[in-house]
Protein backbone atom coordinates (compact mmCIF):
# COMPACT_ATOMS: atom_id res chain seq x y z
CA UNK A 1 0.00 0.00 0.00
CA UNK A 2 0.92 3.60 -1.39
CA UNK A 3 0.59 7.04 0.06
CA UNK A 4 -2.39 7.39 -2.44
CA UNK A 5 -4.01 4.66 -0.83
CA UNK A 6 -3.28 5.91 2.76
CA UNK A 7 -4.45 9.37 1.97
CA UNK A 8 -7.60 9.13 -0.55
CA UNK A 9 -10.29 6.51 -0.77
CA UNK A 10 -11.28 4.75 -3.48
CA UNK A 11 -14.25 6.98 -4.84
CA UNK A 12 -11.45 9.48 -4.47
CA UNK A 13 -8.91 8.24 -6.61
CA UNK A 14 -11.68 6.41 -9.48
CA UNK A 15 -11.50 6.23 -13.11
CA UNK A 16 -13.18 9.58 -12.89
CA UNK A 17 -9.81 10.94 -11.62
CA UNK A 18 -9.38 12.53 -15.24
CA UNK A 19 -9.52 14.98 -17.81
CA UNK A 20 -13.18 14.58 -20.16
CA UNK A 21 -11.03 14.53 -23.28
CA UNK A 22 -10.01 10.84 -22.73
CA UNK A 23 -13.04 9.79 -21.88
CA UNK A 24 -14.09 11.41 -25.46
CA UNK A 25 -11.42 10.27 -27.07
CA UNK A 26 -11.58 6.86 -25.63
CA UNK A 27 -15.10 6.51 -27.26
CA UNK A 28 -13.82 7.52 -30.45
CA UNK A 29 -11.54 5.17 -30.39
CA UNK A 30 -14.29 2.43 -29.32
CA UNK A 31 -16.29 3.02 -32.13
CA UNK A 32 -13.43 3.07 -34.48
CA UNK A 33 -12.62 -0.71 -33.48
CA UNK A 34 -9.35 0.44 -32.09
CA UNK A 35 -9.76 1.18 -28.51
CA UNK A 36 -7.88 -2.07 -27.14
CA UNK A 37 -4.78 -1.38 -30.34
CA UNK A 38 -1.53 -1.53 -27.91
CA UNK A 39 0.34 1.64 -27.80
CA UNK A 40 3.40 3.28 -25.74
CA UNK A 41 3.98 6.57 -24.25
CA UNK A 42 6.80 7.73 -22.21
CA UNK A 43 6.75 10.53 -19.50
CA UNK A 44 9.73 12.48 -19.01
CA UNK A 45 11.17 15.65 -17.81
CA UNK A 46 10.78 18.70 -20.00
CA UNK A 47 13.19 21.00 -18.03
CA UNK A 48 14.21 21.78 -14.14
CA UNK A 49 12.77 25.19 -12.96
CA UNK A 50 15.97 27.81 -12.65
CA UNK A 51 18.63 25.63 -14.28
CA UNK A 52 18.26 23.36 -11.08
CA UNK A 53 20.32 20.76 -12.81
CA UNK A 54 18.26 17.83 -11.55
CA UNK A 55 14.79 16.63 -10.36
CA UNK A 56 13.87 14.06 -7.36
CA UNK A 57 11.84 11.43 -8.76
CA UNK A 58 8.96 11.07 -6.35
CA UNK A 59 5.98 10.13 -8.06
CA UNK A 60 6.12 6.78 -9.39
CA UNK A 61 4.63 5.40 -6.02
CA UNK A 62 1.86 7.26 -6.47
CA UNK A 63 0.99 6.00 -10.09
CA UNK A 64 1.31 2.35 -9.25
CA UNK A 65 -1.51 2.98 -6.45
CA UNK A 66 -4.12 4.20 -8.64
CA UNK A 67 -3.43 1.18 -11.65
CA UNK A 68 -3.77 -1.22 -8.12
CA UNK A 69 -7.06 0.62 -7.12
CA UNK A 70 -8.14 1.08 -10.85
CA UNK A 71 -7.67 -3.06 -11.03
CA UNK A 72 -9.53 -3.54 -7.98
CA UNK A 73 -12.34 -1.72 -7.94
CA UNK A 74 -12.78 -0.42 -11.96
CA UNK A 75 -15.60 1.83 -12.41
CA UNK A 76 -17.53 2.55 -9.37
CA UNK A 77 -21.32 1.95 -9.59
CA UNK A 78 -21.82 5.99 -9.26
CA UNK A 79 -18.91 6.80 -11.94
CA UNK A 80 -21.07 4.59 -14.13
CA UNK A 81 -24.15 6.26 -13.50
CA UNK A 82 -22.69 9.87 -13.85
CA UNK A 83 -20.89 8.63 -17.09
CA UNK A 84 -23.98 7.64 -18.57
CA UNK A 85 -25.58 11.17 -17.67
CA UNK A 86 -22.71 12.74 -19.41
CA UNK A 87 -23.93 10.97 -22.61
CA UNK A 88 -21.84 8.06 -22.95
CA UNK A 89 -23.50 4.56 -23.76
CA UNK A 90 -23.33 2.14 -21.48
CA UNK A 91 -21.91 -0.42 -23.71
CA UNK A 92 -18.49 1.62 -23.89
CA UNK A 93 -19.19 2.62 -20.21
CA UNK A 94 -19.08 -1.54 -19.62
CA UNK A 95 -16.19 -2.20 -21.51
CA UNK A 96 -13.92 0.63 -19.69
CA UNK A 97 -15.22 -1.05 -16.27
CA UNK A 98 -13.91 -4.72 -17.77
CA UNK A 99 -10.68 -3.63 -19.03
CA UNK A 100 -9.91 -1.96 -16.24
CA UNK A 101 -9.99 -4.33 -14.20
CA UNK A 102 -7.86 -6.93 -16.53
CA UNK A 103 -4.64 -5.73 -15.78
CA UNK A 104 -3.05 -7.03 -18.42
CA UNK A 105 -4.39 -4.36 -20.83
CA UNK A 106 -1.81 -1.52 -18.51
CA UNK A 107 1.28 -2.04 -17.76
CA UNK A 108 4.01 0.44 -16.17
CA UNK A 109 7.54 0.30 -16.37
CA UNK A 110 9.48 2.24 -14.07
CA UNK A 111 12.74 3.98 -14.37
CA UNK A 112 15.36 2.85 -11.11
CA UNK A 113 17.13 5.91 -11.05
CA UNK A 114 16.28 8.21 -7.93
CA UNK A 115 17.61 11.62 -10.32
CA UNK A 116 16.89 12.76 -13.88
CA UNK A 117 17.26 15.45 -15.93
CA UNK A 118 15.41 16.98 -19.03
CA UNK A 119 14.34 14.63 -21.94
CA UNK A 120 15.38 11.51 -19.55
CA UNK A 121 12.33 9.06 -19.62
CA UNK A 122 10.96 8.29 -16.09
CA UNK A 123 7.56 6.27 -16.68
CA UNK A 124 6.93 3.72 -19.45
CA UNK A 125 3.17 2.79 -20.04
CA UNK A 126 2.33 0.28 -22.52
CA UNK A 127 -1.71 -1.01 -22.84
CA UNK A 128 -4.46 -0.23 -25.09
CA UNK A 129 -4.25 3.17 -26.13
CA UNK A 130 -8.14 4.04 -24.85
CA UNK A 131 -6.85 2.96 -21.75
CA UNK A 132 -3.79 3.94 -20.79
CA UNK A 133 -4.29 7.60 -22.18
CA UNK A 134 -6.83 7.61 -19.21
CA UNK A 135 -3.44 7.13 -16.96
CA UNK A 136 -1.97 10.73 -18.41
CA UNK A 137 -3.22 13.48 -16.40
CA UNK A 138 -3.23 12.03 -12.97
CA UNK A 139 0.33 10.69 -13.75
CA UNK A 140 1.22 14.18 -14.39
CA UNK A 141 -0.47 15.37 -11.11
CA UNK A 142 1.42 12.91 -9.05
CA UNK A 143 4.92 13.19 -10.99
CA UNK A 144 5.08 16.95 -11.33
CA UNK A 145 3.93 17.86 -7.60
CA UNK A 146 5.84 14.56 -5.47
CA UNK A 147 9.04 15.85 -7.99
CA UNK A 148 8.48 19.39 -7.26
CA UNK A 149 8.46 18.74 -3.48
CA UNK A 150 10.95 15.90 -3.46
CA UNK A 151 13.36 18.42 -5.25
CA UNK A 152 13.05 21.06 -3.28
CA UNK A 153 13.48 18.95 -0.38
CA UNK A 154 16.93 17.53 -2.02
CA UNK A 155 18.04 21.42 -2.40
CA UNK A 156 17.50 22.87 0.46
CA UNK A 157 18.97 19.63 2.38
CA UNK A 158 22.18 20.18 -0.27
CA UNK A 159 22.64 23.81 0.55
CA UNK A 160 22.48 22.39 4.59
CA UNK A 161 24.48 19.91 4.47
CA UNK A 162 27.68 21.69 2.30
CA UNK A 163 30.88 21.91 4.92
CA UNK A 164 31.45 26.17 4.75
CA UNK A 165 34.50 27.97 5.01
CA UNK A 166 32.92 30.10 8.30
CA UNK A 167 32.22 26.42 10.25
CA UNK A 168 28.60 27.30 10.17
CA UNK A 169 26.82 24.19 11.26
CA UNK A 170 24.72 21.54 9.47
CA UNK A 171 21.02 21.92 9.29
CA UNK A 172 17.80 20.67 8.94
CA UNK A 173 14.31 21.27 7.41
CA UNK A 174 10.92 20.90 8.85
CA UNK A 175 7.89 20.79 6.92
CA UNK A 176 5.26 23.03 9.02
CA UNK A 177 2.41 23.39 6.40
CA UNK A 178 -1.21 22.18 7.69
CA UNK A 179 -2.54 25.42 8.58
CA UNK A 180 -1.69 27.25 5.37
CA UNK A 181 -3.40 24.60 3.38
CA UNK A 182 -4.80 24.81 0.47
CA UNK A 183 -6.17 21.40 1.63
CA UNK A 184 -5.71 18.33 3.96
CA UNK A 185 -4.84 15.45 1.30
CA UNK A 186 -2.12 18.54 -0.08
CA UNK A 187 -0.57 19.11 3.61
CA UNK A 188 -0.12 15.60 3.74
CA UNK A 189 1.27 14.95 -0.05
CA UNK A 190 3.36 17.88 -0.07
CA UNK A 191 4.84 16.26 3.36
CA UNK A 192 5.27 13.33 1.54
CA UNK A 193 7.37 14.60 -1.05
CA UNK A 194 9.40 17.12 1.34
CA UNK A 195 10.64 14.20 3.93
CA UNK A 196 11.43 12.11 0.27
CA UNK A 197 13.86 14.82 -0.48
CA UNK A 198 15.32 15.30 3.05
CA UNK A 199 13.08 17.36 5.54
CA UNK A 200 13.77 15.68 8.66
CA UNK A 201 10.04 15.98 10.72
CA UNK A 202 6.50 17.87 10.54
CA UNK A 203 4.24 19.71 12.96
CA UNK A 204 1.32 17.17 11.76
CA UNK A 205 0.71 14.79 13.27
CA UNK A 206 -1.12 12.56 10.55
CA UNK A 207 1.76 12.95 8.46
CA UNK A 208 4.43 11.98 10.71
CA UNK A 209 2.50 8.70 11.90
CA UNK A 210 2.23 7.92 7.95
CA UNK A 211 5.72 8.16 6.52
CA UNK A 212 7.47 7.58 10.18
CA UNK A 213 9.22 11.48 9.98
CA UNK A 214 9.96 13.00 13.14
CA UNK A 215 6.71 14.83 15.14
CA UNK A 216 8.22 18.49 16.10
CA UNK A 217 6.38 21.55 17.24
CA UNK A 218 6.40 24.24 20.11
CA UNK A 219 4.50 26.57 22.04
CA UNK A 220 2.04 28.99 20.48
CA UNK A 221 1.00 32.75 20.92
CA UNK A 222 -2.03 31.24 22.42
CA UNK A 223 -0.31 29.77 24.71
CA UNK A 224 1.24 32.82 26.26
CA UNK A 225 -2.65 34.00 25.81
CA UNK A 226 -4.00 31.55 27.80
CA UNK A 227 -2.06 32.54 31.10
CA UNK A 228 -2.61 35.77 33.30
CA UNK A 229 1.14 36.16 32.80
CA UNK A 230 4.11 35.67 30.06
CA UNK A 231 6.34 35.36 33.65
CA UNK A 232 4.79 35.44 36.81
CA UNK A 233 6.50 38.87 38.93
CA UNK A 234 4.15 39.18 41.79
CA UNK A 235 6.73 39.23 44.74
CA UNK A 236 6.79 35.85 46.02
CA UNK A 237 5.79 34.19 42.59
CA UNK A 238 7.03 30.85 42.50
CA UNK A 239 10.29 29.73 40.66
CA UNK A 240 10.70 26.75 38.99
CA UNK A 241 12.32 25.00 42.09
CA UNK A 242 9.36 26.14 43.73
CA UNK A 243 7.29 24.74 41.39
CA UNK A 244 8.99 21.16 41.11
CA UNK A 245 8.64 21.43 45.22
CA UNK A 246 4.74 21.73 44.67
CA UNK A 247 4.81 18.39 42.57
CA UNK A 248 6.83 16.23 44.85
CA UNK A 249 5.30 17.13 47.87
CA UNK A 250 1.68 16.42 46.28
CA UNK A 251 0.49 19.91 46.62
CA UNK A 252 -1.68 19.49 43.33
CA UNK A 253 -3.88 22.27 43.41
CA UNK A 254 -1.52 24.99 44.69
CA UNK A 255 0.81 23.98 42.07
CA UNK A 256 -1.75 24.14 39.17
CA UNK A 257 -3.03 27.93 40.29
CA UNK A 258 0.54 28.96 39.57
CA UNK A 259 0.84 27.23 36.63
CA UNK A 260 -2.04 28.44 35.26
CA UNK A 261 -0.78 32.29 36.10
CA UNK A 262 2.67 31.39 34.25
CA UNK A 263 3.21 30.95 30.80
CA UNK A 264 7.07 30.25 30.22
CA UNK A 265 7.34 28.82 33.72
CA UNK A 266 4.78 26.34 32.87
CA UNK A 267 5.77 25.34 29.34
CA UNK A 268 9.15 24.40 30.87
CA UNK A 269 7.86 22.82 33.56
CA UNK A 270 6.16 19.91 31.21
CA UNK A 271 8.95 20.44 29.18
CA UNK A 272 12.49 20.73 31.62
CA UNK A 273 15.14 19.05 28.98
CA UNK A 274 14.14 20.79 25.72
CA UNK A 275 12.27 23.45 24.56
CA UNK A 276 11.42 27.44 22.92
CA UNK A 277 10.12 29.81 24.43
CA UNK A 278 7.84 32.46 21.54
CA UNK A 279 8.86 35.67 22.93
CA UNK A 280 7.11 37.90 21.46
CA UNK A 281 3.45 37.63 22.00
CA UNK A 282 3.68 41.30 23.57
CA UNK A 283 7.15 42.76 24.20
CA UNK A 284 9.97 41.02 22.29
CA UNK A 285 12.51 42.61 24.58
CA UNK A 286 10.84 42.06 27.69
CA UNK A 287 9.97 38.51 26.31
CA UNK A 288 13.84 37.99 26.06
CA UNK A 289 14.44 38.62 29.89
CA UNK A 290 11.92 36.60 30.91
CA UNK A 291 13.17 33.62 28.91
CA UNK A 292 16.08 33.98 29.92
CA UNK A 293 14.71 33.97 33.58
CA UNK A 294 13.13 31.07 33.13
CA UNK A 295 16.86 29.20 31.60
CA UNK A 296 18.38 30.42 34.63
CA UNK A 297 15.93 28.79 36.80
CA UNK A 298 16.49 25.47 34.75
CA UNK A 299 20.01 25.70 34.81
CA UNK A 300 20.32 25.41 38.64
CA UNK A 301 18.46 22.69 38.70
CA UNK A 302 20.38 20.52 35.88
CA UNK A 303 17.60 20.85 33.09
CA UNK A 304 17.34 23.38 30.25
CA UNK A 305 20.41 22.47 28.45
CA UNK A 306 18.25 22.40 25.33
CA UNK A 307 16.69 25.18 25.74
CA UNK A 308 15.90 28.45 23.38
CA UNK A 309 13.92 30.97 21.67
CA UNK A 310 12.10 31.98 18.83
CA UNK A 311 10.89 35.31 17.02
CA UNK A 312 8.38 35.80 14.89
CA UNK A 313 8.20 39.08 13.94
CA UNK A 314 9.76 42.69 13.69
CA UNK A 315 13.53 42.85 13.45
CA UNK A 316 15.08 39.04 13.84
CA UNK A 317 18.67 39.89 13.45
CA UNK A 318 18.65 42.89 16.26
CA UNK A 319 16.25 41.01 18.42
CA UNK A 320 19.51 37.95 17.79
CA UNK A 321 21.80 40.46 18.79
CA UNK A 322 20.54 41.67 21.64
CA UNK A 323 19.39 38.21 22.88
CA UNK A 324 22.65 36.62 22.32
CA UNK A 325 24.42 40.15 24.31
CA UNK A 326 21.50 39.50 26.97
CA UNK A 327 22.54 35.95 27.90
CA UNK A 328 26.39 36.37 28.42
CA UNK A 329 25.35 39.44 30.67
CA UNK A 330 23.35 37.42 33.22
CA UNK A 331 25.36 34.77 32.88
CA UNK A 332 26.07 34.50 36.31
CA UNK A 333 27.58 31.25 36.88
CA UNK A 334 29.67 30.26 33.79
CA UNK A 335 33.33 31.15 32.88
CA UNK A 336 32.77 32.63 29.39
CA UNK A 337 34.22 35.95 31.29
CA UNK A 338 37.25 34.03 32.15
CA UNK A 339 37.25 32.83 28.39
CA UNK A 340 37.68 36.34 27.58
CA UNK A 341 41.25 37.92 26.35
CA UNK A 342 42.82 39.42 29.04
CA UNK A 343 40.99 43.21 28.95
CA UNK A 344 38.28 43.10 27.54
CA UNK A 345 34.41 43.16 28.59
CA UNK A 346 31.34 42.50 27.05
CA UNK A 347 30.32 45.67 25.34
CA UNK A 348 33.58 45.47 23.70
CA UNK A 349 32.80 42.36 22.31
CA UNK A 350 31.11 42.10 19.32
CA UNK A 351 28.04 39.08 19.02
CA UNK A 352 30.42 36.65 16.54
CA UNK A 353 33.17 37.08 18.71
CA UNK A 354 30.83 35.97 22.34
CA UNK A 355 29.88 32.79 20.35
CA UNK A 356 33.54 32.23 19.14
CA UNK A 357 34.97 32.80 23.01
CA UNK A 358 31.35 30.62 24.32
CA UNK A 359 33.20 27.87 22.17
CA UNK A 360 36.29 28.12 24.25
CA UNK A 361 34.04 28.17 27.69
CA UNK A 362 32.77 24.77 28.80
CA UNK A 363 29.77 26.76 30.72
CA UNK A 364 28.67 29.56 28.81
CA UNK A 365 24.84 30.25 28.46
CA UNK A 366 24.91 29.63 25.10
CA UNK A 367 26.52 27.59 22.11
CA UNK A 368 24.64 28.84 18.85
CA UNK A 369 23.07 31.69 17.00
CA UNK A 370 21.75 32.71 13.76
CA UNK A 371 21.63 36.42 13.11
CA UNK A 372 20.30 36.14 9.61
CA UNK A 373 23.66 36.78 8.01
CA UNK A 374 26.04 34.19 9.42
CA UNK A 375 25.59 31.13 11.41
CA UNK A 376 28.31 30.65 14.03
CA UNK A 377 28.54 27.09 15.87
CA UNK A 378 30.70 23.80 16.30
CA UNK A 379 27.19 22.49 17.95
CA UNK A 380 23.54 21.96 17.39
CA UNK A 381 21.70 24.65 16.43
CA UNK A 382 19.11 23.46 18.69
CA UNK A 383 21.36 23.75 21.68
CA UNK A 384 21.17 27.11 21.42
CA UNK A 385 21.03 27.03 25.86
CA UNK A 386 18.77 30.36 25.83
CA UNK A 387 19.05 31.98 21.36
CA UNK A 388 17.16 30.17 18.92
CA UNK A 389 16.04 32.20 15.68
CA UNK A 390 13.05 31.30 13.99
CA UNK A 391 12.96 33.57 10.69
CA UNK A 392 9.81 33.27 8.49
CA UNK A 393 9.49 33.63 4.76
CA UNK A 394 7.58 32.50 1.96
CA UNK A 395 9.61 29.61 -0.51
CA UNK A 396 7.52 28.79 -3.58
CA UNK A 397 4.76 27.94 -1.12
CA UNK A 398 6.69 25.15 0.53
CA UNK A 399 7.32 25.40 4.19
CA UNK A 400 10.87 25.32 5.62
CA UNK A 401 12.10 25.38 9.30
CA UNK A 402 15.07 26.94 10.98
CA UNK A 403 18.12 24.81 10.91
CA UNK A 404 17.73 21.58 13.44
CA UNK A 405 14.64 23.37 14.93
CA UNK A 406 11.49 22.39 16.32
CA UNK A 407 9.55 25.78 15.15
CA UNK A 408 5.85 26.06 14.40
CA UNK A 409 5.13 27.80 11.21
CA UNK A 410 6.57 28.71 7.91
CA UNK A 411 10.26 29.34 8.04
CA UNK A 412 12.75 29.88 5.63
CA UNK A 413 16.56 28.58 6.89
CA UNK A 414 18.97 31.46 7.13
CA UNK A 415 22.24 30.31 6.52
CA UNK A 416 25.89 31.55 6.03
CA UNK A 417 26.78 33.21 2.75
CA UNK A 418 28.80 30.52 1.49
CA UNK A 419 25.24 28.58 1.68
CA UNK A 420 23.45 31.47 0.45
CA UNK A 421 25.08 31.56 -2.57
CA UNK A 422 23.58 28.10 -3.25
CA UNK A 423 20.36 28.76 -2.32
CA UNK A 424 18.79 30.27 -5.47
CA UNK A 425 19.18 28.15 -8.78
CA UNK A 426 20.60 30.07 -11.78
CA UNK A 427 21.00 28.77 -15.00
CA UNK A 428 24.91 28.71 -15.92
CA UNK A 429 26.15 27.30 -12.08
CA UNK A 430 29.77 26.24 -12.95
CA UNK A 431 28.58 24.09 -10.18
CA UNK A 432 25.96 21.82 -11.69
CA UNK A 433 27.61 18.70 -11.58
CA UNK A 434 28.57 19.00 -7.77
CA UNK A 435 25.68 19.54 -6.87
CA UNK A 436 23.70 16.48 -8.65
CA UNK A 437 26.82 14.03 -7.19
CA UNK A 438 25.54 15.58 -3.77
CA UNK A 439 21.87 14.87 -4.13
CA UNK A 440 22.41 11.35 -5.21
CA UNK A 441 24.51 11.31 -2.03
CA UNK A 442 21.97 12.34 0.36
CA UNK A 443 19.46 10.08 -1.25
CA UNK A 444 21.52 7.02 -1.20
CA UNK A 445 21.80 7.68 2.33
CA UNK A 446 18.49 7.11 2.96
Amino acid sequence: MGYISQIYTPEQTSPTMTDRYHFTTGYGYWLEGRADNPAIAYIFGRKEAEGGSYTVEAGIEGIIDIVKRWKAYGLLPEDRQWLNQQGYPEEYINWIHESLKDNAKIQIDVCRKKLFFPQEPVVRIKGSIALFKMLESVNLCLENGQNAYSTHGARMVEVLEREVASGAPKGVVSVQNLRRGPALGAALESCRGLAHGGYKSTSTGRAAEMFGIKFAGTMDHAWVQTHLYQLNKEPGAPTMQDLFRMRDEGRIEELQRALSKDAFRSYSFSNPNNGIHLTDTYDTIEGIEDSITVIKELRELGFGKNYGMRFDSGNLVEFSKIALRRLAERDDNGDLLDALPSGLSLPEISHTDLLKYAEKSSDAPFTAVSDGVDVYSAQDMRTAGGLHQSLRCWHGGFACCSARSCAEGFRHVYVAPERRSHAVRRKNDADNENRVRFARKILESR
